[in-house]
């Protein structure tokens, strides 16, 4: 399901990583206290990034690149806001062409990508478990609507998602909160979202649904994993307060913890990497 219907109806259909258009702009919302953050040396995560020639024949190659440094740097504070060790760079901006396949499944997609980049590109990205790789679509390519920013599908491949071309800076970092199992505020009328997460999430990742990893609203805005219009460029933390309002709580709305130890994995993941 692809369509705006309401929240309730989105997680109980287990859309829980489509990212949606606000009724309007997120912007960064003033009065946020920060905590101070350990020293730590921050685990590098270089992301690939796969463009639509549709979106190519439409912009140029320096307002795309524009673009997605734009959210690389806003996916940076975050990280930086949160005190998560974690630093996004940019591995590659390429062209791809999706012409003459249906673009209507995002596991489709991904091997449509796979056929489009070759295997030796596909092998190099699958490496390292710090990287990540995207498509960015446009709506004339079929997959997404105007009221659709992104999606991932971590069950299934938790390097890989989704952008819209119409995607705002804080949808990259919502996809990639997705892909490190940091999920959404549960604003349903009956908490659903824990046992909807166990019910679609494989045996093998079921020891990756943390309790705490969820999204939180403070002050009149949300962090980057809930559903709010306003939008703070924070992960979910007791840690953090907006407007005198704490944006998290210890047990059920600490997405900074899960992405911290998100990144901790990946660092020891990477130790054994290069040690091989």
């Amino acid at each position: 399901m692809k369509k705006l219907l309401s929240i309730q109806t989105l997680i109980i259909a287990f859309c829980l990583s489509l990212t949606f258009i606000p009724l309007v702009y997120k912007v960064d919302v003033p009065g946020m206290t920060l905590p101070l953050c350990e020293e730590a040396e921050a685990v590098e995560t270089p992301i690939h990034f796969f463009v639509s020639r549709t979106i190519a024949d439409k912009w140029s190659m320096d307002e795309i690149e524009a673009s997605i440094k734009a959210s690389v740097r806003k996916s940076n504070l975050t990280m930086k806001n949160s005190c998560i060790p974690m630093k996004r760079i940019v591995a590659c901006v390429e062209v791809v062409d999706f012409s003459g396949r249906p673009l209507f499944d995002i596991d489709q997609i991904r091997r449509y990508l796979w056929e489009l980049i070759g295997e030796d590109k596909v092998e190099q990205i699958y490496a390292k478990p710090n990287q990540f790789y995207g498509a960015v679509l446009a709506i004339e390519d079929g997959y997404f609507d105007y009221d659709v920013l992104g999606t991932t599908n971590p069950d299934e491949d938790s390097q890989f998602f989704m952008l819209s071309e119409h995607a705002d800076e804080y949808t990259l970092e919502h996809e990639l909160g997705h892909l490190s199992w940091a999920w959404h505020e549960d604003t349903s009328w009956f908490q659903v979202l824990d046992d909807t997460l166990e019910k679609h999430t494989s045996e093998v990742n079921k020891q990756r649904l943390k309790p705490y990893a969820r999204g939180y609203h403070c002050g009149g805005a949300g962090t980057i994993m809930s559903y709010e219009v306003d939008i703070l460029p924070v992960y979910s933390s007791p840690e953090v307060s907006n407007n005198g309002r704490e944006c998290g709580i210890a047990d059920r709305a600490d997405n900074a913890r899960q992405m911290r130890e998100f990144a901790e994995q990946l660092r020891q993941k990477m130790k054994s990497y290069s040690a091989t």
